[in-house]
């Protein structure tokens, strides 16, 4: 191209000049280039044949190994792997907050093992090395288990996906029982049902959509994902019943564990919902301007995330304490549901509406839901007068 070459010995220019020169190609620059490499100071255009042959040759030596094409790096090839999961994600595989995180993992992995080497460095030993790492870590308690693990379980995925491009070679230790990461079973959080009392009594003389969103996740065990989805058609306004399946399993391929549950609304769950019910659009619940009460979005590389509701029962700290995440409501219902306090034990599972191990019930028998229905009205008289 006529440019002028300025490099160092390790770099990829380096290579090129080379390269060039090693094959006789008249390119303008490559002599230049050749008298500027890191630690050499000759003038390659006044050798003779002999003598630059040598001289390419002592150059060659040093470069071998030392330059990586570009295709071939770990970098390159981790965020390919990254763009091919986003648009997976944007095409409903996953959330973008899934990817987001598979994304923080995989890159966090790249910086370790070294972004610019070869890809082929990640083998077998590189993984039980990797395996040891995260278990030093999580001995220093500088990671807790579950993040590690999730940290693992990432690179496992993506060296499938290389190896299945014939990026790399499948390690044969990658499906080692033995390169896991434990993670104890945690108690389940819940709230005291006095403290769910306090929050929904704290929250209706604060702001009634406030109300309404913590009225919805006890009474329905919904997340905020779940209230922001809600649509109309799942809304049977008239009957005051919600029937839908659980947002988190609608995907094809969950379709075969797929549980449609109708919750009955108590008569404050409607009646804010009536009040607050969008003019119009495919949503019932939407923000002032609206828009989703619930958004995520990927802008070039990063992952934007909104939570109105969740911003909204934040706010309630002012007034009263939630010492526990959101989604903890409607386990504190499941849980409630379960005890032996409830006089229709038994429905805490289909009030979270996960799917059945048994495939009678999953795909033959439909309940009944008058006993469900009972068992939401106790539900009720636990958190409100």
């Amino acid at each position: 191209l006529g440019q002028p070459i300025r490099m160092t010995v390790s770099g990829p220019d380096a290579r090129t000049a080379y390269d060039a020169a090693r094959l006789g190609q008249p390119l303008r620059g490559v002599d230049e280039a050749l008298t500027t490499v890191e630690g050499l100071d000759w003038p390659a255009h006044a050798l003779d044949d002999g003598e630059r042959a040598d001289r390419l040759a002592d150059i060659g030596s040093r470069l071998a190994g030392s330059v990586v094409a570009a295709d071939r790096t770990v970098k390159t090839n981790v965020e390919a792997w990254v763009e091919t999961t986003r648009l997976s994600a944007q095409a409903g595989a996953m959330s973008l907050g899934r990817w987001d995180r598979y994304a923080r993992d995989i890159r966090a992995f790249s910086t370790w093992a070294g972004e610019d080497k070869d890809v082929s460095v990640i083998n077998a030993a590189l993984l039980e090395k990797f395996w040891m790492h995260l278990q030093t870590e999580m001995n220093a308690e500088r990671t807790a288990p579950a993040t590690a693990r999730h940290a693992l379980m990432t690179l496992k995925q993506f060296i499938g996906w290389a190896a299945g491009r014939d990026v790399i070679p499948l390690p044969k230790n990658i499906r080692e029982r033995r390169l896991s990461i434990h993670v104890p079973e945690e108690e389940v959080e819940s709230f005291e049902a006095a403290e769910v009392k306090a929050i929904l009594k704290a929250a209706k003389g604060y702001s009634e959509r406030t109300y309404l969103f913590v009225l919805m996740m006890v009474n329905c065990g919904m997340y905020p994902n779940d209230i922001s989805s809600l649509r109309f058609d799942q809304w049977d306004r008239e009957a005051g019943t919600i029937t839908r399946f659980r947002s988190k399993t609608k995907k094809a391929h969950a379709k075969a564990k797929r549980k449609k549950v109708t919750w009955r609304l108590w008569p404050e769950t409607q009646e804010m919902l009536v009040k607050y019910a969008a003019a119009s659009g495919d949503r019932v619940l939407v923000n002032e301007r609206g828009q989703p009460l619930v958004a995520e979005k990927v802008e070039g590389q990063q992952y934007r995330h909104y939570n109105c509701i969740a911003n909204c029962v934040k706010k309630l700290k002012d007034v009263v304490k939630v010492r526990l995440p959101l989604k903890c409501f409607r386990k504190t219902s499941a849980s409630l549901l379960e005890s032996d306090g409830s006089p229709e034990k038994g429905w805490g599972r289909y009030f979270l509406a996960q799917a059945s191990a048994d495939v009678a019930e999953r795909s033959y028998i439909r309940p009944d839901q008058n006993p469900f229905f009972r068992a939401l009205a106790w539900l009720r008289s636990q958190y409100l007068d």
